[in-house]
């Protein structure tokens, strides 16, 4: 159909560019002087318009039969399906491709319409109801904005959901710590970390539980691959909490960072390992005080100058 309005429309034109006649040099007899004017001779822009109506009638019909018809065997309201043939007109998709074009995108409706129909959460349902209504007007941006709000609305959820599995996932752990399965349970805290890495506060809390339990198993069986597993996850958790906005956090994960490097290198007294906690050492002399780092400097019980924080 819109091929053939478009040939209709040039063939207009090339018309209407053939039926001007110039009097610039001549006399026309039409009962009073036309000399140096332009006739035009053919439609104006009102017959124009009519004969393409006229012309592009049958095609419509035509069309809304198709359209008519594809809706009922598919049991859909027609609205929908003429803006889709609205689309596929003005993505110059061929007339003759047109009918299965639509038969496909009926199918893709119909199942999108079944998925708005689905359960979802009570407070979503709203939003998929909204959203089917204007989908069965024919109003695609009206639900593919009612979706988008949904869609927010679910990712906040989804944000809540997370929290409650961490928490689920901690507690596992701690059962399994009581089972002295420390390495499990590190495991589990680690899991717990990732599902809230978008909040940096509860991140921390589980990454120091995950280093704290890789720390004891490290301590307390000869683990030193747990001890440099425990050093990561406190290097990870220092920089997740930097001094500039969280010095409390950042202090706490310096000082058993520095706890775990000293265990590893009493068990291995390598240059690297004796070094990093001269030079953790001197971190903390350069920038805390007694009075703005109590907690770290105060303590002596440690020959390194660290010691474990007391919430490990």
């Amino acid at each position: 159909m819109f091929n053939l309005l478009r040939n209709w429309l040039t063939s207009i034109a090339q018309s209407k560019r053939k039926t001007e006649v110039s009097a610039t040099r001549s006399a026309v007899a039409a009962g009073r002087d036309i000399r140096d004017s332009t006739i035009k001779v053919g439609l104006d822009e009102v017959g124009v318009a009519e004969c393409i109506e006229q012309a592009q009638q049958p095609l419509v019909d035509g069309f809304a039969a198709l359209t008519t018809e594809i809706a009922r065997s598919k049991g859909i309201d027609p609205a929908p399906l003429r803006a889709i043939l609205v689309k596929l007109g003005e993505h110059d998709v061929p007339d003759a491709a047109i009918p299965d074009r639509l038969i496909a995108l009926a199918d893709k409706l119909n199942e999108l319409r079944e998925g708005l129909k689905s359960s979802a959460l009570y407070d979503l349902k709203p939003m998929k109801d909204s959203a089917l209504a204007l989908l069965e007007q024919g109003d695609f941006s009206g639900a593919y904005a009612e979706l988008d709000r949904g869609r927010l609305v679910a990712q906040t959820r989804r944000h809540e959901v997370s929290k409650y599995e961490a928490e689920f996932l901690a507690d596992q752990a701690r059962v399994l710590e009581l089972q002295i399965s420390n390495l499990a349970a590190a495991d589990k805290y680690r899991q717990a970390a990732a599902l809230v890495s978008d909040e940096p506060h509860s991140a921390f809390q589980y990454l120091s539980k995950q280093a704290n339990a890789l720390q004891n198993e490290g301590e307390q069986f000869g683990n030193n691959d747990a001890l440099r597993a425990a050093i990561a996850v406190w290097r990870s958790a220092k920089e997740l909490s930097p001094f500039e906005s969280d010095p409390e956090n950042h202090r706490k994960a310096h000082n058993n960072l520095g706890s775990a490097i000293y265990a590893l290198a009493h068990r291995e007294p390598t240059n690297d390992n004796l070094f990093e906690v001269v030079a953790m050492n001197r971190e903390v002399l350069a920038r805390d005080t007694r009075e703005s780092a109590p907690q770290i400097l105060g303590r002596g019980s440690s020959k390194s100058g660290f010691s474990a924080s007391s919430d490990r």
